[in-house]
């Protein structure tokens, strides 16, 4: 009988050679989960960025209104004082004048818009 002999340096050799592989194609299929899971980190964040920004929006928008309504009512109080003091005092028209120069002034300041 003839014995078949092995070159076992050769066995051990592809062994370890497919051990390298496989611990290769493992460490391709990690950084591949791990940009995955980066991109939806990433997209997360963008999502959530946008929700604050909208909300900031929302509030900034909410905070214009009411300042907007306030100075409107200022406004209109301011008037309706200046009326009756047009009504019950002799204010000569240069001095009206002035005045009515004066409240749009305030009411342009306040509003930011140009007199």
């Amino acid at each position: 009988m003839k014995s078949v002999e092995i070159d076992t340096g050769n066995v051990a050799a592809s062994a370890a050679i497919e051990r390298v592989l496989e611990a290769e194609r493992a460490a391709r299929e990690a950084v591949a989960s791990c940009e995955r899971e980066a991109r939806a980190l990433v997209e997360d964040a963008h999502r959530g960025a946008s929700r604050i920004a909208e909300r900031a929006t929302a509030r900034i928008a909410a905070a214009r209104g009411r300042v907007a309504a306030r100075v409107t009512n200022a406004v209109s109080q301011r008037e309706a004082e200046a009326a009756v003091l047009r009504a019950t005092a002799q204010i000569e028209p240069e001095h009206d004048r002035r005045i009515r120069q004066a409240v749009a002034a305030v009411a342009a300041e306040l509003t930011g818009e140009a007199p």
